[in-house]
């Protein structure tokens, strides 16, 4: 899937990844100024995008996650889907201006700092099909590597629950969001270098 978010009108986020994963917006989630062309704004208050009937990459499925967002608050969701549990969840957000990926139980990998200083910022997250827990999950930081996952299972995300921008389901998001990305493959540092 590929959410270029560059609409200017309507509630639809078209999928142009070509796979018909287009999304809804919610609660006056807006269109605005992005980072390319157009982008998504969000309120915080209760503004995201559900994707209904995407569940992303689930299983134990190698994916790269990325997404370009500016903000300049400390915390806030910015993807989410799968549900709790040990590794069956995927939420990417912000926590005190760090980046945090959380996949369910106490499994986390976190990385960069500052980064609400309502700059762009890429956040890619990789991981590779039944990978040893040494390198289960690597986050990267406007093209650079800033955390690994260790010492869990490898990933295998439920599909419990849709693809949701800009929430987890109970906080929102505040800011701007553009570029969104799901592929189906580990990327290495390199082609995230490169995508950012």
């Amino acid at each position: 899937a590929w959410w270029k978010l560059d609409e200017t009108t309507g509630t639809i986020a078209t999928d142009s990844g070509g796979s018909g994963h287009s999304g809804t917006l919610q609660n006056g989630a807006n269109w605005g100024s992005g980072r390319f062309a157009n982008g998504l704004t969000l309120d915080g208050i209760d503004d995201h995008v559900i994707f209904t009937g995407y569940k992303g990459v689930t299983g134990f499925d190698s994916r790269t996650v990325s997404l370009w967002f500016k903000t300049s608050v400390g915390s806030g969701p910015l993807l989410s889907y799968g549900a709790e549990g040990p590794v069956s969840l995927f939420n990417l957000s912000l926590s005190s201006g760090t980046a945090k990926v959380a996949l369910g139980g106490d499994n986390n990998v976190t990385g960069g700092s500052g980064l609400n200083d309502g700059n762009w910022h890429h956040l890619a997250v990789t991981s590779k099909s039944w990978v040893s827990a040494a390198d289960t999950a690597r986050l990267y930081v406007d093209g650079v590597p800033v955390g690994t996952g260790s010492g869990f299972a490898a990933i295998n995300t439920s599909a419990a629950n849709d693809v949701k921008l800009g929430s987890d389901g109970s906080t929102y998001f505040n800011g701007q969001l553009d570029d969104v990305r799901f592929y189906g493959i580990d990327m290495n540092a390199s082609d995230i270098t490169a995508m950012y």
